[in-house]
């Protein structure tokens, strides 16, 4: 059972089940999900932040490839197949606030299991979390119809994106990354606990009683996430892309952190909004089960 309850995949499958069983539970956690998460965030990024250095010309291109990957294709995809499929504004407005969420850090790990572009991965991945703060705000005000509050908007950008990495450097340059390494992934994992078990929790009930609802959401999801990665991986080397930057580019394309997205959601919108990030981050723990699974077949080729 232990070895369970540091399972990622195991918690976030737990965090699903516990909301869908006990959503009552999650009025109770919905004020810890901005914080939890910028705690998930600030973690993470300590956890990599020693094992790169900047250049100012990689780091610039590294965030443009970022940007058109992160933003151009997988924002533009998502958006275009929530408007395709899902008919009810206040989902189509959830799925553009995962669209507006920067790329995920999970990233970073996979594409070092992988065998991708590490420095890329990690210098863009940086880069498109402070643009955040513009493409976040641009693309919820073009694309989401509604009216919000941008001081609040602001708010939560701060605490989700200018917090955790001003925090994780100064944890750095302190010397005490090696004393957080040793909690890191637990942190990282419960926390996402939090963040999904609240996000299932305040929307339990149309699990159950609108199943046609939730698989138009499944449909815009997986093609955003399995799909969209499956088409990023075979045909950038169609194109002349090194197989390295390929796998970097391909996990740009398709991981979000729909966490980011719910917690916006829930910040400016209703708990409705934020089911399709709920949903997303379903389709994100599979897409990690897959990933997982590539990363043996490559260490078995190695």
């Amino acid at each position: 059972m232990g070895h369970l309850l540091r399972n990622r995949n195991f918690i976030l499958f737990l965090a699903f089940f516990l909301g869908m069983v006990a959503g009552d539970v999650a009025r109770f956690t919905e004020f810890l999900v901005i914080p939890v998460l910028a705690l998930v965030l600030t973690v993470s990024i300590v956890g990599i932040a020693r094992e790169f250095e900047f250049n100012g010309a990689e780091f610039a291109k590294s965030t443009l490839i970022a940007v058109g990957f992160t933003y151009l294709l997988a924002s533009g995809g998502i958006i275009a197949l929530s408007r395709l499929v899902v008919t009810e504004p206040e989902l189509q407005l959830g799925f553009v606030t995962v669209a507006a969420a920067p790329s995920g850090v999970a990233v970073i790990p996979f594409t070092l299991i992988l065998r991708g572009n590490g420095k890329e991965a990690f210098q863009g991945t940086i880069g498109v979390y402070l643009l955040a703060i513009v493409f976040t705000p641009a693309i919820i005000y073009l694309f989401g119809g509604e009216v919000f509050s941008p001081l609040q908007l602001f708010s939560a950008l701060a605490q989700l994106i200018l917090v955790p990495i001003i925090l994780s450097q100064l944890i750095v340059r302190m010397g005490l990354a090696a004393s957080i390494e040793r909690w890191r992934q637990h942190l990282i994992n419960w926390g996402f606990f939090v963040v999904i078990f609240t996000i299932i929790g305040l929307n339990w009930e149309i699990f159950y009683q609108e199943p046609k609802l939730l698989l138009r959401m499944s449909l815009v999801a997986g093609l955003s996430t399995l799909g969209l990665g499956f088409a990023i991986k075979h045909s950038l080397p169609r194109l002349g892309v090194a197989v390295e930057n390929t796998v970097t580019r391909r996990l740009l394309g398709s991981i979000k952190t729909s966490a980011f997205g719910a917690a916006i959601a829930l910040t400016l919108f209703t708990e409705r909004v934020a089911l399709p990030a709920a949903v997303m981050s379903v389709f994100n723990v599979l897409h990690f089960l897959w990933l997982s699974l590539e990363s043996r077949g490559t260490s078995m080729k190695s």
